[in-house]
């Protein structure tokens, strides 16, 4: 593969493990976000290796970014040790990414502020770079309209707050 390219995802609040709608496919990336920081593991049962990248917190709003590199094939299911299984704060998303042969890990950042509250992690290869966007918000909607980013999937808890996830898919120039 030469590119990045969005497979499948899938989210959910109110529950600590989440399945794929299809098998994921060896090789590939995924990425998770959770709406609490006191996640300390993601597993999955396909035995794969997940690493915390990312982690924010401005009062009650936080996130995470998870990732494991070069997964295995299969049907797949996470679990996130420390979600909360109530409806708020408990909210996990997931994302399939194809990768390109050669790609490295180039950095995080976290952003706060009023809304949206986020967290990023950027991913490079030679020709290109995926930047991974998570926010958690306290409002039904958040301010990503007008942007180039492609919000993945979005997860409703209890007293109207959002988490959501997306990327940017940016070709580069040089």
């Amino acid at each position: 593969m030469s590119v990045f390219a969005y497979l499948q995802s899938a989210s959910q609040s109110g529950n600590t493990a989440l399945a794929f709608p299809s098998s994921n496919t060896a090789g590939n990336m995924i990425v998770v976000a959770t709406s609490n920081i006191n996640v300390s593991a993601v597993n999955d049962t396909q035995g794969n290796s997940y690493n915390l990248v990312s982690s924010a917190s401005t009062g009650s709003n936080q996130i995470q970014i998870w990732v494991a590199v070069s997964i295995k094939s299969g049907a797949n299911s996470l679990t996130a040790t420390g979600l909360a299984s109530g409806s708020q704060s408990s909210s996990i998303a997931i994302i399939e990414y194809t990768v390109p042969s050669s790609f490295i890990f180039t950095g995080i950042g976290a952003a706060a502020g009023t809304p949206p509250n986020g967290s990023n992690s950027h991913y490079q290869s030679s020709s290109e770079t995926l930047l991974i966007i998570a926010a958690y918000d306290y409002s039904s909607a958040h301010s990503w309209t007008g942007t180039n980013l492609t919000v993945r999937e979005t997860t409703a808890e209890a007293g109207g707050q959002t988490m959501s996830i997306g990327d940017f898919d940016i070709a580069s120039s040089t």
